[in-house]
């Protein structure tokens, strides 16, 4: 398209592009709360640092660069198609939106095969111990 044409890009009405920036927003917020208190749960709790649970962390950080991927394609189909910059975020949202997509399936391959390895193979399975209980000499917990 020449600089000096004009653009006769069709408009969506007001009211769709409200319902869509609504369900955006929400998605987005829901996405950034819910895989940070993933990490900051496993961060703050010892307990949790297990292989199977970092393998939960790196699916929740990679989720959360999915966050600006969604900003920048809501913003994108909030503006006009005539618009340079909404060609550039429309293009660079999608192809990072096709690479996240990937990284997202690969963590949960590993995510399925370390289940898989934990449930045929129990016992080469290391687990660290979530909690010893101080014993009495005579066998009974000490309260």
């Amino acid at each position: 398209m020449d600089r000096n044409s004009k653009c006769n890009a069709s408009v969506p009405p007001q009211y769709l592009t409200g319902i869509f920036l609504t369900l955006s927003v929400t998605g987005i917020l829901t996405a950034a709360v819910g895989n940070t208190l993933i990490c900051v749960a496993v961060y703050k709790k010892g307990a949790l640092r297990t292989s199977a649970n970092y393998l939960l962390v790196s699916l929740s950080l990679a989720s959360l660069m999915y966050v600006p991927v969604l900003i920048s394609y809501a913003i994108s189909l909030t503006m006009s198609e005539c618009q340079p910059m909404t060609k550039i975020l429309c293009k660079w949202s999608s192809h990072l939106d096709l690479v996240l997509f990937c990284v997202v399936i690969l963590h949960l391959l590993l995510i399925s095969l370390d289940r898989l390895v934990t449930i045929k193979m129990p016992m080469r399975y290391v687990m660290k111990p979530v909690l010893q209980v101080p014993t009495h000499p005579e066998g009974y917990p000490h309260i």
